[in-house]
């Protein structure tokens, strides 16, 4: 499956199954089963999902656990122009 979103929030994923290619301001980024990933907003980003052999591509993701995740650590992010 292919497609194409605006991300209007910040998002933290989990790949529970499955592969996809992100395309994010001209680089392409890999993610695997097992991964985490992390989506800055107010981006436009391409990807490609593709499920493993038999099955459906899952992730899963949610900004309560995000802002959880900050409140426990204080994460603080600096900008990065590259991802």
């Amino acid at each position: 499956m292919e497609g194409e979103l605006f991300i209007r929030q910040h998002v933290f994923d989990y790949i529970i199954s499955g592969c996809s290619e992100v395309f994010l301001e001209g680089k392409s980024h890999t993610f695997k089963a097992g991964d985490f990933r992390f989506a800055v907003r107010n981006r436009l980003s391409r990807f490609i999902k593709l499920p493993p052999t038999g099955g459906e591509y899952l992730i899963r993701h949610s900004k309560t656990t995000l802002i959880h995740y900050y409140h426990t650590w204080r994460v603080e992010m600096k900008s990065v122009n590259n991802w």
